[in-house]
């Protein structure tokens, strides 16, 4: 099912918004954090794929807080506002069944019918145009596949996999 993860689109807003690509500090400072929030509500109200949108916003705020955590700011106004935007989120966004979260099936059909080789296209089309961005990335997600394996995170090891294929 985190196959919907490895957008390329989405993996850019995700990046874009971590504190060395992000103008006001990212998720390390108030302003940067607002400005975030901003973005992914912005994000959640456009009008497509609501349910793989939901779970991929989910699982990002779910990130941000387990990060504020590791770095001993848990207790942080920044950690409160997120939770609360988490909150907010389901409270807002429920699916037909009234439960408050995305419809798990909705994402799962998205997985079962996702396309690795448009997303290795993009992501060609990526490098292309921005380099810079392109090898952030890679850094950031190689990083995070050598903390897992590959049975654990298979999703991951493959878009890791296309990147470096992409370079090429």
């Amino acid at each position: 099912m985190r196959e919907v993860l490895y957008q390329v689109d989405w993996q850019v807003k995700r990046i874009n918004t971590l504190k060395d690509l992000h103008v006001l500090g990212g998720w390390s400072t108030w302003n940067g954090m607002m400005d975030n929030l901003d973005t992914f509500t912005d994000y959640l109200n456009e009008d497509v794929e609501h349910d793989v949108r939901r779970y991929r916003v989910h699982n990002m705020l779910n990130a941000v807080v387990m990060g504020y955590h590791g770095q001993r700011v848990g207790a942080s106004v920044s950690d409160s506002v997120n939770i609360d935007l988490r909150i907010e989120t389901v409270r807002l966004y429920k699916d037909g069944q009234g439960t408050g979260k995305y419809n798990r099936k909705n994402v799962e059909m998205a997985s079962m019918l996702w396309n690795w080789d448009e997303q290795y296209q993009k992501l060609r089309e990526l490098y292309k145009a921005d380099a810079a961005r392109f090898t952030y990335l890679l850094d950031n997600l190689s990083t995070r596949s050598s903390r897992g394996t590959r049975e654990t995170r298979p999703e991951l090891d493959r878009f890791v996999r296309l990147m470096q294929r992409a370079i090429l």
